[in-house]
C-alpha cells in the first residue's frame, strides 16, 4: 500500500511540466485573442500608406512584430524548459522553470500593459495630442526592446506592402459587372468571369483557371458600371503553349461574336509573352477614354496550330473610372403658360399693372 501511493504522489518535476504546459496553453490563447489585434495592425498598415503617412504605418508593424516576436519567444523558452525538466535532473533546472514560469506570466502583463487592446490600436492613425502622444511613448518603448533582426523584418514587410499598394494604384475592380461577363468558347461554364473576380492578392492563384474549349480561340464580352479610361491590361497565363499569343481588342460593341471579331477591325492589337508573372501591357489611352464594355478576343496562341487549348488565370485592369447615372432624366414642357400655376411675390402683380397703365394705373384713366 505504502508503495502505491508513494507511485500516485505527484512530485514537483510532475508538477513544474504541468505548470509550464498550463502557461504555453494560456499563451496559445493569447495568441489566438491577440490575432485580431494584429490584423488591425496591418489593415492599419496599409491604410496609412494610402494616405502616405509611412510612419503611421511603420509603427504600426512594429508594434505587431514586437507582440508576435514576444509571445514566440517565450514559448519557445517554455517549450526548452519543457524538455529539459523531463530528461535531466530536476534539481538542476529548478530555478530556470521557476524564472520560466515567472517570465510567462509577465509577458502576458506586459503585452497588455503596453499595447492594450484595440482602442490603442487606432490611436495610430489619431491625429490628437492624446493619440501623438501615445504614438511617441510607443516609439520610444519599442526602440529599446525590438532587436536589429526584428526592425529588419518589420522594414522588409513594409517594402513588400508598399510595393503592393503601388501596383494597386489605379487598379479597376469596382465598376466590372461580374454578373453581365460572358466569354465565348470556355471549357467550363463562368471560368471566364472567376478570372475577373480573382483579388490582386489571388492574382498569383493557379484556380480558377479559364480554359479553352473547342479551339484555342476565346472571345470575351466584359461590362463595366461606369465609364473606365483604360491605361492598361493585367494578364498571367504561363510559359507554355496553351498561353495566348494574339489579343485583340474591341470598344463598346454589344454584338461580336466569333464571326465578327475575326473580319472586324479591332481597336488594337497586343502581342502578348509567355509569362508565369502578371503582364501588364498598355494600350493607346487616346482610343479608350470612354470605355464601357470591353471584349477581348485570344485569336491564337504559342501552340502554333497545334495547341487547341488556350489557358489564362488572371485577367484585370488599370485605369481611371467614373460612375455611370442610369436614372432618366424627366423635363417637363408646357404648351401655353397657366398664371394660375404660376403664384407671384406679395405685390409683384400689382406693381406690374400698375406699370402697365402708366404712372396712374387704371385710377389714373
Amino acid at each position: 500500500m505504502g508503495n502505491s501511493n508513494s507511485s500516485n504522489k505527484i512530485s514537483a518535476q510532475d508538477k513544474a511540466i504541468l505548470d509550464m504546459k498550463v502557461q504555453r496553453d494560456k499563451l496559445h490563447q493569447y495568441q489566438k485573442r491577440i490575432r485580431v489585434i494584429t490584423d488591425r495592425e496591418t489593415e492599419i498598415a496599409r491604410e496609412c500608406l494610402r494616405k502616405e503617412n509611412k510612419s503611421g504605418a511603420l509603427l504600426a508593424l512594429r508594434r505587431k512584430k514586437y507582440q508576435e516576436s514576444l509571445l514566440q519567444k517565450t514559448d519557445q523558452q517554455l517549450a526548452q524548459l519543457e524538455t529539459l525538466t523531463s530528461d535531466v535532473e530536476f534539481a538542476q533546472v529548478q530555478k530556470d522553470v521557476v524564472f520560466g514560469l515567472q517570465q510567462g506570466t509577465s509577458v502576458l502583463k506586459e503585452i497588455h500593459k503596453e499595447m492594450g487592446g484595440l482602442d490603442k490600436v487606432e490611436m495610430i492613425m489619431g491625429e490628437s495630442a492624446e493619440a501623438r502622444a501615445y504614438q511617441e511613448e510607443i516609439n520610444d518603448m519599442l526602440g529599446g526592446k525590438m532587436s536589429n533582426q526584428d526592425e529588419d523584418d518589420v522594414e522588409d514587410e513594409l517594402e513588400a506592402m508598399e510595393r503592393e499598394a503601388n501596383a494597386l494604384q489605379n487598379h479597376v475592380y469596382e465598376p466590372i459587372d461580374f454578373s453581365a461577363i460572358t466569354t465565348l468558347n470556355e471549357a467550363e461554364p463562368q471560368s471566364g468571369a472567376k478570372i475577373v473576380q480573382k483579388t490582386w492578392m489571388e492574382r498569383m492563384d493557379q484556380e480558377p483557371e479559364l480554359n479553352s474549349d473547342a479551339d484555342e480561340q476565346l472571345l470575351m464580352h466584359i461590362p463595366f458600371t461606369g465609364q473606365i479610361r483604360l491605361h492598361s491590361i493585367l494578364l498571367r497565363t504561363s510559359t507554355t503553349s496553351h498561353a495566348p499569343m494574339t489579343l485583340k481588342l474591341y470598344l463598346n460593341r454589344e454584338d461580336l461574336d466569333f464571326s465578327t471579331a475575326t473580319s472586324l477591325p479591332p481597336t488594337q492589337t497586343l502581342e502578348l509573352a509567355q509569362s508565369n508573372e502578371i503582364q501588364e501591357i498598355g494600350v493607346k489611352r487616346a482610343l479608350f477614354n470612354t470605355v464601357r464594355s470591353l471584349d477581348l478576343f485570344f485569336e491564337d496562341n504559342w501552340g502554333s496550330g497545334e495547341e487547341d487549348v488556350t489557358k489564362v488565370s488572371y485577367l484585370g485592369f488599370k485605369g481611371e473610372w467614373m460612375k455611370l447615372s442610369r436614372e432618366p432624366v424627366n423635363f417637363i414642357y408646357e404648351a401655353a403658360a397657366n398664371p394660375g400655376d404660376h403664384k407671384m411675390a406679395s405685390g409683384v402683380g400689382e406693381k406690374l399693372g400698375s406699370d402697365v397703365g402708366g404712372a396712374g394705373g387704371r385710377d389714373g384713366v
